[in-house]
């Protein structure tokens, strides 16, 4: 609930950001389109460089990936004390973790680079934002291969889901169960 609300508080300013305009023909005082135009909040470079560089770094990047971090360990610790022989779960973790961090920070270098150099590449910084956010939904995607891949728990819990009953646990990979005879 808490996450909620400091989702929703973070996010009020962005209601602000943005206006709508009627394009009208003169002549015929006809509507032709309407654009969405930045507000002067949205180009107030003290607005833009606390709210899209600072509060973003912390509550998108850093705040994030300590909670990951942090959690990651806990659960490595909890695995380590029980002497479970289930390592892949903890492998998808880590390689969730790392995913995590190598598409968000690029999202975030992007800020960062559009804060300091807009002007100088403004021609490239368009796809550069559009590739960062085309990475945080493949991150968002990928975590579920990984766990589909990596993780044991993950597999038997979605197999229950998908077939509505327990079903053996059964590798990813490995030995095929069945025999094969050759025949001369």
């Amino acid at each position: 609930m808490c996450i909620t609300i400091v989702s929703v508080i973070y996010n009020i300013p962005h209601l602000f950001e943005l206006i709508s305009v009627d394009c009208i023909d003169e002549r015929y005082n006809y509507s032709l389109s309407v654009q969405i135009c930045p507000t002067e909040l949205r180009n107030n470079e003290l607005y833009y460089e606390i709210y899209y560089t600072f509060m973003y770094t912390f509550f998108m990047a850093i705040g994030p990936l300590l909670i990951i971090v942090v959690l990651n360990i806990c659960v490595a610790v909890a695995v380590f004390k029980k002497g479970a022989s289930e390592d892949s779960d903890t492998i998808s973790l880590i390689i969730v973790v790392f995913m995590f961090i190598f598409c968000n920070a690029t999202a975030l270098l992007v800020n960062f680079i559009e804060m300091l150099f807009a002007e100088q590449i403004f021609h490239i910084l368009v796809y550069l934002v559009d590739m960062s956010n085309l990475l945080v939904v493949v991150n968002c995607t990928g975590n579920f291969f990984c766990y589909l891949f990596f993780g044991n728990s993950f597999r038997r819990t979605l197999r229950q889901i998908l077939f509505g009953k327990r079903v053996k646990a059964a590798p990813l990979w490995g030995q095929p169960e069945t025999l094969i005879i050759r025949r001369s």
